[in-house]
């Protein structure tokens, strides 16, 4: 019974940024830390005040209104809102709320294709055109090892 509604209540509670422990790693053995750092660094040079494609893309991560509303539709009510785009820790949530639900265990999956579904959608990797963006990433990680 107490497992039960453990369960329940971290279903109810949605996805929280700090339940991917620091040893989160990728398949290939990235840090999804280290990958979201890397990320943030490609799209914005990590600056929170980062505006582009046009006013769209708002942010550290550059996301979009529709990456917002995907994030709500995963954990399953309005936990995020527009503004929080701004706030680097809200959008680093996003980040990881969006990876593991398209990666479906984040463990299961490549750095790359993370990366690349970041950048291109839940099938971006299987665009030639998140490639380049891929390679932008990974400079950035080997920059850090």
């Amino acid at each position: 019974m107490v497992k039960i509604f453990l369960l329940v209540s971290s279903m109810l509670a949605g996805f929280d940024a700090d339940s991917i422990p620091d040893n989160s790693v990728t398949k290939d053995g990235v840090s999804l830390r280290v990958l979201a750092d890397c990320i943030s660094q490609v799209e914005s040079n990590n600056s929170p005040k980062a505006v582009g494609d046009n006013g769209k893309a708002i942010g550290a991560y550059q996301l979009h209104s529709i990456f917002v509303k995907d994030c709500n539709r995963i954990v399953g009510y309005e936990k995020f809102k527009l503004e929080d785009r701004w706030d680097v820790n809200k959008s680093r949530e996003m980040f990881y709320v969006y990876s593991k639900h398209y990666a479906k265990g984040v463990n299961k999956v490549s750095a790359e294709r993370i990366a690349r579904c970041f950048n291109g959608g839940p099938t971006g990797h299987q665009k030639g055109a998140t490639l380049e963006y891929w390679n932008r990433v990974k400079r950035e990680l080997e920059i850090r090892k």
